[in-house]
């Protein structure tokens, strides 16, 4: 292959088949040697032949075993090498590498390839496309959060709804049953101090209270000790349930009326009356959290 047109092609595209031949076969020379010094130190060890006669004769066989084999292996090699030089690497008869392009053609090309105001357009693109995404995955939360409080919204106004039909059909009823045989506390002084006298009953808060804090208090003490609350859309409301023109801030319905007050069959149908209402008003409640 010295000289030939093969060689002449390989290496101008700076390959050298002749190195690389070489080198592998120093490289199987390499294992070869360093497999037989493994051999005979092994041998060495089982056989316990250091610093006896024995020594030399196992080394006389080893070194006999070893010619053989790297005599076979060596005419075996030598195939293998001018197998590879003359077929492997040989190339067909008028094999011509192409012309390589000319200096502007190959700039034309990669100024085609590599155009910057191009990357700079697609750069901007993606950027855009990445901040819609983002400003999309926002939209989606901050809608998803909407539909969440409109829902919630929803249920509370149900519930609210309910809550005001029950207080229009009961409480209306019971509370001038109530202030007839004075068993309503009036204000806020009256509620907290028959709350604090330990007296049951249902408390009924007017919702448009201002300022607030005067009120704040009573719902506080009614959970404390275990008496249902409601709350109703005005002090005026409150007013005219209660038989009363003064607006209220919120009153106590007694569960037991004053001693001679009332018989026993209206003591009965007052108590059983008022203690639907606290049901629904609990039931109610529950529903809400």
């Amino acid at each position: 292959m010295e000289g030939s047109e093969s060689e002449a092609v390989f290496e101008s595209l700076n390959l050298k088949p002749r190195v690389l031949v070489n080198e592998i076969l120093n490289t199987v020379e390499n294992l070869f040697d360093d497999a037989f010094d493994f051999y005979h130190q092994e041998a060495s060890t089982l056989l316990k032949t250091e610093g006896t006669d024995r020594s030399q004769h196992l080394n006389q066989g080893i070194d006999h075993i070893r010619n053989v084999i790297l005599s076979n292996m060596g005419r075996r090699l030598g195939m293998w090498q001018e197998y590879c030089l003359r077929h492997c690497f040989a190339v067909p008869q008028g094999f011509s590498l192409p012309k390589s392009e000319s200096l502007d053609e190959s700039m034309t090309c990669h100024d085609v390839i590599c155009d910057p105001d191009l990357d700079a357009q697609l750069d901007s693109l993606r950027n855009r496309l990445t901040l819609i995404g983002k400003e999309s995955s926002e939209m989606n939360r901050e809608l998803q959060a909407l539909e969440r409080q409109s829902a919630s919204s929803d249920s509370c106004a149900a519930l609210v709804n309910e809550a005001l039909q029950l207080y229009e059909q009961n409480s209306a009823h019971d509370m001038l049953l109530a202030a007839e045989h004075k068993c309503l506390k009036r204000g806020v002084k009256e509620v907290v101090k028959s709350i604090r006298r330990g007296h049951k009953g249902l408390c009924v808060i007017a919702g448009n209270i201002s300022p607030i804090d005067v009120i704040t208090h009573v719902p506080i003490l009614c959970e404390e000790a275990d008496i249902p609350y409601i709350y109703v859309p005005s002090k005026e409301d409150l007013a005219n349930a209660g038989a009363t023109k003064r607006p209220t801030c919120c009153v106590l319905v007694l569960t037991k009326p004053p001693k001679g007050e009332l018989d026993q069959e209206e003591q009965e149908k007052l108590k059983a009356e008022l203690s639907q209402v606290s049901a629904d008003v609990s039931e109610l409640t529950s529903s809400l959290f």
